[in-house]
């Protein structure tokens, strides 16, 4: 019996496990952050992490964002700036 594993299966198990390490390390750097900041701003990050994910697909995999994602982005931005604003 041969021991068979095709590369397209050993390619998705290091995604999931690449997928595993950074999920952990949003969690535990999450979780410090709220130690030392206070809690209104982090509540501001937070509505940050799809604008970064993305960021971070473009430079990683190489994915290209299409018009709704960009203008949905840019909405995300503009909102957080606006609460900072109010808030100061």
């Amino acid at each position: 019996m041969y021991l068979y594993i095709d590369f397209l299966q050993f390619e998705y198990l290091i995604y999931s496990f690449l997928s595993a390490i950074t999920t952990f390390l949003l969690y535990f750097y999450l979780y410090k952050s709220i130690a030392i900041l206070e809690v209104s701003k982090f509540s501001m990050l937070s509505m940050m992490y799809s604008v970064f994910v993305a960021i971070f697909s473009y430079y990683i995999f190489n994915d290209v964002m299409n018009h709704i994602q960009i203008i949905g982005g840019l909405i995300i931005i503009f909102s957080v700036v606006l609460i900072e604003k109010k808030k100061i």
